[in-house]
């Protein structure tokens, strides 16, 4: 790999920084290697999915463009980088990764637990409402470990 891996001309005083950033955006670390192109990092993705290539490549390419606007704003290259992000991350909106985020309700109850029997301290149970067709929560047992371990982290 050169030294300038995407032959940018930065002011002096940042081309090292523009290149040790650039560097950063095409290490893989699952390799250890640094190679020369955003769809080189993202190769081993087109393996996993289509929305999961198309993610690498949109992340990676901001990453490019980010090393561009902040030392080599003004080289050639920048637009190029620039116009490479919008298409990667028109396509990765095209097919956006499955979410993995739940929501679950849940209702504060105040309850006091007693902390002991010369102590009068106490604490707010959170009391979460039972999915239908599953055991209460008292059923299982753990609403008294709860109350436990309330009582040991009151004192």
């Amino acid at each position: 790999m050169s030294l300038n891996p995407a032959n940018a001309i930065c002011p002096t005083t940042y081309i090292t920084n523009f290149n040790g950033c650039v560097q950063n955006a095409f290490y893989i670390p699952s390799t250890g290697n640094v190679v020369s192109s955003v769809d080189q990092v993202c190769l081993p993705k087109q393996l996993v999915s289509q929305a999961a290539h198309y993610d690498c490549l949109c992340t990676t390419s901001k990453l490019i463009s980010s090393c561009y606007s902040q030392y080599c704003a003004t080289d050639k290259g920048a637009a190029q980088a620039y116009a490479s992000q919008a298409s990667y991350c028109t396509s990765a909106a095209a097919f956006p990764l499955p979410s993995t985020t739940t929501t679950v309700a849940a209702v504060v109850v105040p309850t006091t637990v007693a902390a002991g029997s010369a102590s009068s301290a106490s604490a707010t149970v959170l009391s979460l409402p039972p999915k239908s067709g599953s055991i209460p929560v008292a059923a299982t047992g753990f609403v008294g470990i709860a109350i436990c371990l309330l009582a040991v982290f009151a004192f």
